[in-house]
């Protein structure tokens, strides 16, 4: 991490993810047992299928855990971390700035489970980023939403402190943008705007522009 970076919160796949892989291991290991105990009175050969097999299940639960673990979606106070991979891993990093949307789809089962799938679009990506089960998908989108507003109104901040003139008509059509896409409220949209000293009516004619009021 950045010097000026903190972790706000890292989430994994829900656990129900490593189920199947789970359920094929203890049977195969079942079926295993069921194979030694029963190897008495077999030939000799048919002891070392059974250990073959006993090797092959423990590397397939162990693989399959590794994989579980190894995706991790990582949100810090400025990038949107995205991680996979066991022995080539990969990483990619969304700036939060270019962030436009995260949306979180869950089934009704899902969401008895607390599980779901999200959806990051972000300027700069061909194709939204989809990410399947993950561990409470609303408090993940949430966070991203006030973390995004905590980078911008941090920007603005040091943008109104700045000593040289500010442009103030670029800086209209940015927070009309942000508003637009959601990024920030309706409110919070016309508190930046009052703070780079803009008339009142000038935010009236941007939710007017958007339909939003």
């Amino acid at each position: 991490l950045r010097e000026d970076e903190e972790i706000i919160l890292e989430r994994g796949l829900h656990p129900v993810k490593l189920l199947p892989s789970l359920l094929i291991a203890l049977v195969a290991f079942a079926a295993i047992g069921i194979g030694f105990v029963l190897w008495r009175n077999a030939p000799a050969w048919f002891g070392v299928i059974l250990g073959v097999l006993l090797v092959v299940t423990m590397g397939y639960a162990l693989v399959s855990f590794l994989r579980y673990r190894s995706i991790q979606l990582v949100l810090t106070t400025q990038r949107l971390i995205l991680r996979s991979g066991v022995l080539r891993r990969s990483s990619n990093d969304i700036p939060l700035r270019s962030v436009v949307t995260v949306v979180s789809h869950q089934t009704f089962l899902k969401r008895l489970m607390r599980i779901g799938d999200l959806e990051i679009q972000a300027s700069g990506l061909e194709k939204p980023a989809l990410l399947h089960d993950i561990q409470s998908p609303g408090q993940f989108v949430n966070l991203v939403h006030v973390a995004t507003e905590a980078l911008e109104q941090e920007r603005l901040n040091a943008l109104v402190a700045r000593t040289g003139p500010v442009d103030v008509d670029l800086e209209r059509r940015r927070l009309s943008a942000l508003f637009r896409k959601g990024v920030i409220t309706e409110q919070e949209y016309e508190d930046h705007v009052r703070a780079l000293g803009i008339e009142a009516d000038v935010g009236d004619d941007e939710k007017r522009s958007t339909g939003r009021w």
